[in-house]
């Protein structure tokens, strides 16, 4: 599982500079697959691995950033976002 989320870091890191500041346990949905590899494509290369049964997919984006085109940060004040908390499930 480890390999499984760190592969699609390094992919955001070096191909979008989107930078996961909170990536942990309680961060990660892991679900069961029948696939037999998961693949990865870097640097145009395509990886596969193992999937050993599991795959997992990241849920929690909060502390993430990510660099525009002139390498700015963008991202949404969620202090600005009064229905963020809301809960209305929408």
């Amino acid at each position: 599982m480890l390999v499984n989320k760190t592969l699609p870091s390094v992919f955001l890191r070096t191909e979008l500079e989107f930078v996961i500041n909170a990536l942990a346990g309680g961060n990660v949905l892991v679900n069961s697959t029948s696939d037999a590899e998961l693949k990865y494509k870097l640097n145009g290369e395509t990886l596969k691995l193992p999937s050993n049964g599991v795959k997992g997919c990241i849920i929690d984006f909060t502390l993430a950033r990510i660099l525009g085109d002139k390498g700015q940060p963008v991202y949404l004040d969620l202090g600005d976002d009064e229905e963020q908390f809301l809960g209305n499930g929408v």
